[in-house]
């Protein structure tokens, strides 16, 4: 988590017309705003003690909200030229208090466990396996201290521009599949944004992240679909464009 071998000549991405940002490595894209989870995230305040941890946090929008309000944040994300574009974003004052974690949450992380006081995972589960999402939920909850919580967004199914795969997950959902919203081959349901984004999405819902969450040992304090109002029209649908979760390791 050496931040100095950083440049700071990167430059953040132009956004698109919608005020997405995409990302460099076609992970989907950055929100400029920040929904109430995030907020919540960077308001903990049981920050005074040990660090806050971002995964994928991307150019670092809620990362630089949380360095202003006075938190020390650890920084993670898959591509380090992401996090480089951050650390040149950040004013200079709270950088002794910004971390730079480059790498694949969770297997390429190195840190302690029972070391930070709140975890946010924004727009970033729906890009991993299963395996990936049961791997990555064990060690959230191991990183975190006693009564800390982990605060997460997830895009669901609900998204008009997936309407091609919606009647697909309903069908798997019938028939109890574990993680009905896995997609492979998401050019064939995709009809926009589609550029920047991996064949592999595994959307997310309110029966799979609380079964995950409560396997992995947490409790949940709070579970919900999130009305995305500021996404795309073309994105927008009923208001379960999102879910969102705060949970806590007892």
């Amino acid at each position: 988590m050496n931040s100095s071998s950083f440049e700071e000549n990167a430059i953040l991405p132009k956004p698109l017309p919608s005020g997405l940002i995409p990302t460099l490595n076609k992970m989907g894209y950055m929100t400029q705003f920040l929904d109430e989870y995030s907020l919540k995230f960077i308001d903990h305040p049981n920050s005074a003690d040990k660090p806050l941890l971002e995964i994928g946090a991307a150019f670092g929008v809620a990362t630089l909200e949380a360095l202003k309000r006075g938190a020390t944040v650890i920084a993670n994300d898959l591509d380090q030229e992401h996090l480089k574009i951050l650390k040149n974003l950040c004013p200079e004052q709270y950088k002794c208090n910004l971390m730079l974690a480059p790498g694949k949450f969770p297997d390429e992380i190195d840190i302690e466990n029972d070391s930070v006081s709140a975890i946010l995972i924004c727009r970033v589960i729906h890009f991993f396996s299963p395996e990936e999402i049961k791997a990555a939920f064990k060690k959230l909850f191991d990183l975190l201290k006693k009564g800390g919580r982990l605060f997460l967004v997830a895009d669901t199914p609900f998204q008009k521009n997936w309407a091609k795969f919606q009647p697909i997950y309903l069908q798997r959902k019938k028939e109890g599949a574990e993680f009905p919203g896995l997609v492979t081959n998401s050019g064939e349901y995709i009809t926009d944004l589609g550029f920047n984004l991996p064949n592999m999405l595994n959307f997310m819902d309110l029966d799979v992240l609380r079964r995950e969450l409560q396997e992995a040992g947490f409790v949940i304090e709070k579970l919900e679909f999130i009305n995305r109002i500021n996404y795309p029209d073309t994105v927008r649908l009923d208001g379960r464009e999102s879910v969102g979760t705060i949970a806590i390791k007892p």
